[in-house]
């Protein structure tokens, strides 16, 4: 097997692990949400409806993060994640390009969501350490 064959086999895998994750993530908040429809509630007074919540979760979730996970830990985990689900790596076109577009655009959504929380400063100079 050619070192270009193996290399593109890796990268199919991995943007498969990747999309299978991302899914169950999502399969996983749908049912919760389903769940909390379906159940019998009491009727409220109308309320205007709130603006859609950023999700936190389920960015660190797409991210592969932990809740405490520091601006160097997100950005190093995005460059990982938004580097190998380049759709340019996949021929034109075809199914793998397009989950990797789509994990590419989830990953990017994340960080935006992750990084917004930290100030330009902290993210810049958070991870030095003076002695």
């Amino acid at each position: 097997m050619s070192g270009a064959k193996r290399a593109y086999d890796l990268m199919r895998g991995y943007v498969g692990d990747t999309w299978e994750r991302i899914q169950e993530s999502d399969r996983t908040r749908a049912e919760t949400e389903l769940s909390q429809e379906i159940l019998p509630t009491t009727p409220k007074r109308w309320t205007p409806p709130a603006p859609s919540p950023i999700d936190p979760v389920r960015a660190r979730d797409y991210l592969g993060v932990k809740d405490d996970a520091s601006p160097a830990e997100i950005r190093r985990a995005f460059e990982a994640l938004d580097s190998r689900s380049d759709p340019g790596r996949f021929p034109a076109n075809s199914e793998d390009a397009r989950k990797a577009q789509e994990i590419q655009d989830r990953v990017r959504w994340a960080y935006g969501i992750l990084s917004a929380r930290f100030g330009h400063l902290e993210s810049r100079f958070g991870g030095l350490e003076i002695d």
